[in-house]
């Protein structure tokens, strides 16, 4: 499995976030080796993507995209950093997100763009597809998910092997590191859980001080825990869900029938084949998919309050992700950092082969991000 160096531990300057933003703007991006290069568009609302020649074809035309021939992905905006999507300064975007966004063109003859959205319902009206989206969010928007592939929640991880799920009287009295005005840590202040909390500027560092034996577990969004566990060289394995899982997955607009029968047809195809297990291992790593089996039993908690602007975010994949400022003011931050803003379109051609998931180099990714 490829390893990201998650764990860098200098942060770049906050400068080279303004970089990237500036650079992505005017710069193509290619998303794996041997793909043909895109170029992005300004933020008007347009983008172009290269010509080229997919790998995998699927038979007949598919109709319903905004654009003939091309795969329009909305990336969500509270959904940027890794392991769903992340962008260096050269305009190269990887991520869980990124890469089936890519598999689903593929598998159905298309090249491939993407566009970074505020939620699903505006997401719609200019992408074919945005990924992440929970079952909740689709249905404000009048959209179908089209093959689920991730959860939210906010999941707790400790150090060593460990199977199954801890119990709340496993939790009492362990210290448990969380990133300041996160979600997960509003959660925890607001369950019935007794334990020492220890607050960090990123879950990068509360991951630290689970590796060096500071504390005995993290409270992070499931997925981003996934990822940074899966680039130590430490054992870290998941213990529980302190939240109930909420099932996301690929929205297509419901009045779209065909288009989201192609997609459902394209995402059942890519499941079958292995190459969503692919994607999957490449940024989680062997995590499984959660279910209500994976939440803590006998933990209760009040209602938490995100951090999405009802304006303008619907908070399709704020849960676990979403930084809270004093409990109820918006921002569009998350347990990633605030690097999540700025991005252009991005538009690449999606041929590439069935083992050539995202396997470029990493170098020049902003841990600003987690």
């Amino acid at each position: 499995m490829r390893r990201h160096g998650a764990l860098r531990t200098a942060l770049l300057p906050g400068i080279l976030s303004l970089l990237v933003l500036a650079v992505l703007s005017v710069c193509g991006c290619s998303l794996l080796p041997g793909s043909s290069s895109g170029q992005s568009s300004s933020d008007n609302g347009t983008s172009s993507t290269s010509t080229g020649q997919s790998t995998t074809t699927s038979s007949g035309s598919v109709s319903g995209t905004k654009t003939e021939g091309t795969l329009t992905v909305g990336l969500l905006a509270d959904s940027l950093g890794l392991p769903y999507c992340s962008a260096d300064e050269n305009g190269n975007v990887e991520g869980l997100d990124v890469d089936l966004g890519a598999a689903l063109a593929d598998q159905m003859g298309l090249s491939v763009t993407y566009k970074v959205v505020s939620n699903v319902s505006n997401g719609l009206s200019s992408c074919d597809v945005v990924m992440s989206s929970t079952e909740s969010a689709a249905q404000k928007a009048d959209a179908t998910i089209c093959g689920s592939y991730d959860e939210s929640a906010c999941g707790f991880f400790c150090r060593g092997e460990f199977s199954g799920t801890v119990s709340k009287s496993d939790l009492t009295g362990m210290t448990v590191a969380v990133q300041e005005g996160s979600s997960s840590a509003s959660t925890l202040s607001k369950s019935d859980l007794n334990m020492n909390t220890m607050v960090c500027s990123s879950s990068s560092e509360a991951f630290s001080l689970l590796v060096d034996g500071t504390v005995d577990y993290v409270l992070c969004d499931a997925y981003l825990g996934a990822y940074l566990a899966a680039n130590q060289t430490t054992k870290i394995s998941f213990a529980g869900a302190i939240s109930d899982p909420e099932t996301m997955g690929v929205a297509v607009a419901s009045s779209n029938s065909e288009l989201a029968s192609a997609v459902t047809s394209a995402f059942e195809a890519v499941k079958s084949n292995g190459k969503l297990d692919v994607i999957r291992s490449t940024w989680v790593g062997s995590f499984s998919s959660l279910t209500s089996s994976s939440k803590v039993s006998g933990v209760t908690t009040q209602s938490t309050t995100t951090t999405t602007d009802s304006s303008t975010m619907d908070g399709s994949h704020a849960g676990a992700n979403a930084v809270v400022a004093d409990g109820s003011s918006s921002s569009d931050t998350s347990d990633y950092g605030d690097d999540s803003a700025g991005y252009s379109d991005y538009g690449t051609d999606s041929g590439y082969a069935d083992s050539g998931y995202s396997e470029g180099g990493d170098a020049g990714y902003s841990d600003g991000l987690y």
